[in-house]
């Protein structure tokens, strides 16, 4: 099967929804599957279509890399026509995703982010105009975890499919020391980072 993965938000920075559309393009790969990753800074030596360059943007508790460039849905368009599937992480995203999905192809939608309270009122106002706005192409909708289907759940099916996982990629041979802990996280707040700093002292004395 031909299948396009596609990622609103810039590959070539460190994030979540990125590293599981990079993973799960090796992983179809591995099974035969013909896979073009579809999104902004598109790595060196990873098969699919760059759609240029981001802009970082303020959203749920982060700075989102995404791409506004409106140039980016016609560059979509041209590669629907050879895909038999697109998969589109983040589906209500601009600029990538919504363009996604009309792009023709059928779609997979999934959402990843627990929507914080902004999000939750918009959902809430388009919620009966939902279906409308994924589009026709849609045949499936899910999520990541029961938190990321929520703000969708009331207003259509979704299917729970928890983030893949490579846990041969993620051993380790380093010896387990007690009283060590790893922080495995990007250094920002929503992170909670500074929450573990805050509260080391005394964590360590109880020891």
């Amino acid at each position: 099967m031909r299948i396009g993965l596609v990622c609103p938000y810039d590959l070539s920075k460190p994030g979540g929804v990125q590293a599981q559309v990079l993973g799960l393009g090796g992983a179809l790969r591995s099974f035969g599957d013909e896979v073009s990753v579809i999104g902004p800074g598109l790595p060196e030596g990873v098969d699919g279509v760059d759609l240029g360059s981001s802009v970082a943007i303020p959203g749920n508790g982060s700075m989102m890399p995404i791409s506004l460039d409106p140039r980016v849905r016609r560059a979509i368009q041209r590669a629907g026509p050879d895909l038999d599937l697109l998969h589109v992480h983040e589906p209500l995203m601009p600029t990538v995703s919504l363009s996604a999905l009309r792009a023709g192809p059928p779609v997979v939608a999934t959402f990843h982010a627990a929507p914080e309270a902004f999000a939750k009122r918009f959902y809430s106002f388009v919620g009966p105009y939902l279906a409308r706005i994924l589009g026709e192409n849609v045949r499936s909708i899910t999520a990541v975890s029961e938190t990321a289907a929520g703000a969708v759940r009331n207003h259509m099916d979704v299917v729970i499919v928890p983030n893949g996982l490579d846990v041969a990629a993620m051993s380790t041979d380093l010896e387990r020391k007690p009283r060590r802990v790893a922080f495995l996280g990007r250094d920002e707040p929503r992170k909670g980072l500074d929450l573990l700093l805050e509260a080391w002292g005394d964590v360590s004395h109880s020891w």
